[in-house]
């Protein structure tokens, strides 16, 4: 893994439409330049790769499954399904990968990469979340506690009175 970074084409779906084709994950060697789209990954975006170097996980071009993509195998696997996914990122350990779920019921979750079990880490119903252009983000300490963006601004307004002696 030295010297070799993944990326996804530098083109957002959201705003410019692109083909699946276009789309994927793509190595790329520091040292040599050459960069090697890996296999079966057209129309996913957003990699992430695991700490331990062994696995990347990607979004559909839908942002309705998550993939898991295993160095070792070099296949790609459907890790979760059917839920409108927002940002994933890997645990500090790397057994688990932590989603936004968008919709109806916002919450975060997580997978766990050994068996694919779920669950649901905080319910966000009540959270205004907020983001560029809806791409609202997630991140994780180092204890892998959720950080989030909450949007507290333009919905209220406060009068303050000012006394000067």
């Amino acid at each position: 893994m030295t010297g070799v970074q993944t990326c996804a084409l530098p083109i957002f779906p959201i705003f410019d439409k692109a083909p699946p084709e276009k789309l994927g994950v793509f190595e790329v060697d520091l040292k040599t330049r050459s960069v090697k789209k890996l296999p079966g990954s057209n129309g996913l975006w957003v990699p992430r790769w695991s700490p331990d170097g062994r696995y990347i996980v990607a979004r559909s071009l839908d942002s309705q499954a998550l993939m898991l993509f295993d160095f070792e195998t070099q296949a790609w696997a459907e890790l979760v399904r059917g839920v409108y996914f927002g940002f994933a990122n890997w645990s500090a350990d790397g057994k688990y990968v932590y989603y936004l779920r968008r919709g109806k019921e916002p919450a975060v979750l997580r997978v766990r990469i050994a068996d694919g079990k779920t669950e649901e880490i905080a319910s966000l119903k009540d959270v205004r979340q907020t983001g560029f252009r809806g791409a609202i983000w997630m991140g994780l300490a180092p204890d892998d506690s959720p950080l989030l963006l909450r949007d507290i601004g333009t919905q209220e307004i406060y009068a303050l009175d000012l006394q000067t002696p």
